[in-house]
């Protein structure tokens, strides 16, 4: 019986893993140190419960203490903690807001996580607490893991990125090695920079990313014919996560690129950083015989949807950013004359 209580509880995952009785749409970025983090949560509800008093929830458990996060209190303690929870007859939790978007987020920036080290996070929904609770309508947001300050020498080593358009099934593929002795400066911006691994005539340089921004890294790639390709994404113990993608022909500005990669990018990039630098074991789908892998891109670009954007950053910050790139594709540039 006891049992059956907690599988019917909003958190029931903390409890015992198991599988979650429904799927969520949701997103995370998490950017900046532990003692300074960057939250950027977002979900995307049914259209079942917009705008008719449906509301969002946010947890954190610790152990056996709970918080929900609400928009005007912040993190609210749950009196009877996970106990309560998971008793088969939960009271009443703050929610974080009524649901009135298609999707709903949730930023914080600055946070202070060291405390909640190795607690997690876990979001649902529901028209009311009780029917989120019987329909186990949430799902395991993230883990709170010591983070460390992104550094410039995160690339070195053989990086390998790894991208796609959204509307295509073509893979690219690209390496470049880095080490100190690819260092180099523009303003006040430090990268690295270096010729694309086969290629004279395309160079990639990277940097860390500003430290409010939603990614922790960036590389540019510039080529001799004008194009200019934007990467930001989240690099960790070696491994590319959460990166957009966008392709910019040789009459877009650095400005206008830089904000597309930001708020709707062409599409996404993954890939890793090994630091022993061993050839990788990638399969890229092959592209046409005929085609050049530009013209295929310059095809590929004209042809992307716009879908309107996904990405939120503070203000300012795309400034930021667009300076960080600027000085990046000015390094690419130079490196390949």
């Amino acid at each position: 019986m006891v049992f059956k209580r907690i599988l019917s509880s909003f958190l029931f995952l903390a409890c015992g893993g198991l599988a979650y009785a429904q799927s969520l749409t949701t997103n995370i970025v998490v950017t900046g140190t532990t003692d300074s983090l960057t939250f950027n949560a977002a979900v995307a509800p049914s259209g079942a419960f917009l705008n008719n008093g449906s509301k969002l929830w946010m947890a954190i458990i610790k152990g056996e203490q709970v918080y929900f996060f609400n928009d005007t209190m912040g993190f609210v303690p749950y009196a009877g903690g996970l106990r309560l929870l998971t008793s088969g007859n939960p009271a009443e939790a703050p929610a974080v807001r009524t649901i009135t978007k298609s999707t709903e987020t949730i930023y914080l920036a600055g946070w202070n996580t060291r405390s909640i080290l190795g607690s997690e996070v876990f979001i649902g929904y529901g028209s009311s607490f009780a029917e989120l609770v019987r329909n186990v309508r949430y799902t395991k947001l993230y883990t709170f893991v010591e983070k460390a300050a992104p550094r410039l020498d995160d690339f070195y080593g053989r990086l390998t990125l790894m991208y796609k358009f959204k509307n295509s099934s073509t893979i690219y593929t690209d390496v470049a090695n880095f080490s100190a002795g690819n260092i180099s400066t523009s303003g006040s911006t430090t990268t690295v920079v270096n010729y694309i691994v086969g290629s004279t005539s395309r160079a990639m340089s990277c940097a860390v990313s500003p430290s409010a921004a939603s990614y922790s890294h960036l590389c540019a790639i510039a080529s001799l014919s004008g194009e200019t390709e934007l990467f930001a994404f989240n690099l960790s113990n070696g491994n590319i996560t959460a990166g957009a993608y966008t392709y910019c022909s040789p009459y877009v500005s650095v400005s206008a690129c830089a904000t597309e990669v930001l708020t709707n990018p062409d599409g996404t990039v993954w890939g890793t950083v090994v630091n022993n630098m061993t050839p990788l074991s990638v399969s890229p789908v092959p592209l046409p015989a005929s085609a050049t892998i530009e013209h295929a891109k310059s095809e590929t670009n004209a042809a992307t949807v716009a879908d309107g954007g996904s990405a939120t950053q503070p203000a300012g910050l795309s400034t930021e950013l667009s300076t960080s790139f600027e000085a990046l594709i000015k390094q690419a540039n130079g490196a390949r004359k």
